[in-house]
């Protein structure tokens, strides 16, 4: 079973460079984005079982500079076509 999940991350100022280089040896996280808002990055993970998502969570934790995450399992997507 896949799951896919969005990790929302603020980031000490100044460390964004060094989580978003940390995050990208991090081979379940397939898109990061540095986003402008209430979070500094929005980070798409797909694992095989929710057990692999906490252990990638627990990997994303312990970057230095991570001061925050939110979480958000997708239930359904639907995935269209840019226009």
């Amino acid at each position: 079973m896949t799951v896919r999940a969005y990790i929302a991350i603020n980031v000490e100022p100044g460390k964004t460079s060094h989580v978003f280089s940390e995050l990208r040896k991090i081979p379940q996280c397939t898109i990061i984005s540095v986003t402008a808002g209430e979070f500094d990055l929005l980070v798409r993970v797909v694992v095989d079982s929710l057990e692999e998502l906490y252990n990638v969570t627990e990997r994303i934790h312990s970057i230095n500079g991570i001061v925050r995450t939110i979480t958000l399992v997708v239930e359904k997507e639907v995935v269209k076509a840019e226009t």
